[in-house]
């Protein structure tokens, strides 16, 4: 019995870490991360088959089975994470079901692949299979970006918004002190608005906790509505077409559309829904805690700021290296001309280091050695300019913020 409960314990870890709860540090469930990786990784910048990408994800770092990497790519492709060509999803009344995998392809969404451009600067480990990024250090968490109520379940229940992203680098800048003026987010819902009470928005901003309510876009036309969105589900339209006789008719091609001839007035109960906000997310221990939106948005950037002065180092410690091997070659030079044997260069250079000269020297043939430009200056104004950005990253990711394409 006791090791009953122990086991049971641990897979319930295991799912919610591993599952069904996001990272609290960058707002993604494994799977999420590991398709947008995967896609990065085999399809930045053209189409790829999308079960290609399946294969590539599964085996390298979710060995969970093709349904759940492909049916977060469907997801992604519906959010506009990633692009898509073929029969992925057509919306309405009843959600067309995507065309196998071996049948459509997908790509990185552009605005994305950016985003996460600095993963390879983030701390990894092998969670599961091969080395992989423990979070993606972005400007804006990418969980967070999207439009569609984005929801989970195992142990624990999580209800996450999703926003666009200029509103998310909005309220970003606010809480980073660079707007005055406060931006209060709406919930990007397709084909919905959000009717509920200011204060109610900014519960779910401040708190990670709030009952918002929404009601579909509709277009009213002389001969009846069109509705655009559905907060929650059609069946209360559906049922309340039933009881007033009323035709639904399904006109969604790319977009929602469905009709029925009606009056908005009548009508609004059945498409108006609440939804319960509970913005759950795991840590690395395995414990489950609410977090607001604020905290995931400066969080988020501060592991941004991390990553960007991490990449700087890294571009500073290559030109350092680059200029202290052109110093050394300024000095074989002239040695060289006279004589082409290494160990000679070490006995009239004893101050440098062994190593240093041979680095130096390998790398090049005598006829390089002999008419290479030593000449750094060009270098050290960069080393300078990195310099400046490492002691002022905050103002660096500040700008990158400000310069998204949204």
């Amino acid at each position: 019995m006791d090791i009953t409960k122990y086991l049971y314990a641990s897979y319930g870890k295991y799912i919610t870490r591993f599952r069904a709860i996001p990272s609290d540090l960058d707002i993604l469930r494994p799977v999420e991360r590991r398709v947008i990786l995967g896609t990065k990784e085999i399809a930045d910048t053209k189409f790829t088959k999308s079960s290609k990408v399946v294969g590539h994800v599964m085996g390298s770092y979710h060995p969970h089975g093709d349904s759940s990497i492909y049916g977060t790519i469907v997801r992604y492709v519906i959010n506009g994470v990633i692009d898509g060509q073929g029969g992925f999803y057509t919306p309405g009344l009843k959600d067309s079901q995507p065309s196998a995998m071996r049948y459509t392809e997908v790509k990185l969404n552009k605005t994305i692949s950016e985003l996460i451009d600095l993963y390879k600067f983030a701390p990894t480990a092998r969670l599961e299979l091969e080395e992989e990024p423990l979070y993606f250090p972005t400007p804006l968490p990418i969980g967070l970006i999207g439009k569609e109520i984005n929801q989970g379940i195992a142990f624990h229940k999580t209800t996450l918004p999703n926003y666009k992203l200029s509103d998310l680098r909005d309220r970003l800048l606010f809480l980073l002190g660079k707007e005055s003026k406060e931006p209060i987010i709406v919930p990007n819902l397709e084909g919905c608005d959000c009717v509920s009470d200011v204060n109610e928005l900014i519960s779910l901003l401040r708190t990670g906790k709030a009952s918002l309510t929404f009601r579909s876009k509709v277009n009213s036309k002389p001969d009846g509505l069109h509705i655009l969105g559905c907060p929650v589900s059609f069946n209360s339209l559906l049922k309340y077409a039933k009881n007033k006789n009323k035709q639904i008719i399904d006109l969604s091609t790319d977009t929602m559309d469905i009709f029925i001839k009606d009056t908005l007035q009548n009508i609004l109960p059945a498409i108006t829904g609440s939804i319960a906000f509970v913005c759950n997310v795991v840590n690395q221990d395995g414990i489950v805690y609410t977090k607001s939106i604020d905290d995931m948005l400066t969080d988020g950037f501060n592991l941004y700021m991390k990553a960007l002065q991490a990449k700087f180092e890294s571009e500073l410690a290559i030109l350092q290296n680059k200029v202290e091997e052109l110093n050394v070659l300024a000095r074989v030079k002239p040695i060289v001309k006279d004589t082409v044997n290494i160990n000679d260069v070490i006995s009239k250079l004893p101050d440098v280091p062994k190593e240093m000269i041979v680095r130096a020297c390998s790398s090049h043939s005598v006829t390089n050695l002999i008419n290479i430009v030593t000449d750094t200056s060009k270098l050290e104004e960069q080393i300078r300019v990195l310099q400046n950005k490492i002691s002022h990253v905050e103002k660096e990711a500040i700008n990158i913020l400000k310069g998204l394409k949204v």
